[in-house]
């Protein structure tokens, strides 16, 4: 049985000024990264515009395995996806799909720093609380 990985895309600010934010894929479970562009841009939308070719191998695994990866079939299946790749629909689709997923993982890992932060934050209350009560009796 196979698991499926899922990756996002991360914009982050980078680079000089004027062209400064790039994009990173990461693996969403246990963010690790797995490509970076070389080149910054000027904007989000032209970075995460950019990032679609490089998510798209991460999309469509071209992976054969089994007896359907002879060689009489050759690449006519891999073919088929690059040219759905050129088309503007389907791409966009894609991407509307990759930014989901991205804003979705990117929204459950604000949660759990959140929720580390504000138990870290409560712990450094109780400490501080502590100390403020021995230098009282000091």
């Amino acid at each position: 049985m196979s698991q499926r990985t899922h990756y996002f895309v991360q914009i982050a600010k980078r680079g000089p000024v004027g062209k400064r934010f790039g994009w990173a894929i990461c693996r969403q479970d246990n963010l690790l990264e797995v490509n970076r562009s070389t080149e910054t841009f000027e904007a989000r939308t032209p970075a995460l515009l950019d990032s679609v070719r490089a998510a798209a191998s991460l999309a469509f695994p071209l992976t054969v395995t089994g007896p359907s990866a002879s060689r009489e079939y050759g690449l006519a299946p891999i073919d088929t996806i690059k040219a759905k790749l050129d088309d503007p629909v389907f791409a966009s689709q894609k991407l509307r799909s990759l930014l989901r997923e991205t804003f979705a993982a990117n929204r459950r890992l604000r949660a759990e720093v959140t929720l580390g932060v504000q138990e870290v934050l409560g712990q450094l209350r109780k400490t501080h609380a502590k100390l403020q009560q021995c230098n009282a009796r000091t």
